[in-house]
């Protein structure tokens, strides 16, 4: 059976994944 929502656990793993970028480095609209 699925977990009744997925979208916090969404949330949780993007803002994982962009803690290993220095976003206050970039441009903003930067390609990067």
């Amino acid at each position: 059976m699925p977990p009744p929502s997925s979208g916090g656990v969404h949330v949780i793993q993007m803002l994982n994944i962009l803690e290993g970028y220095d976003l206050g480095a970039m441009e903003h609209n930067s390609a990067a």
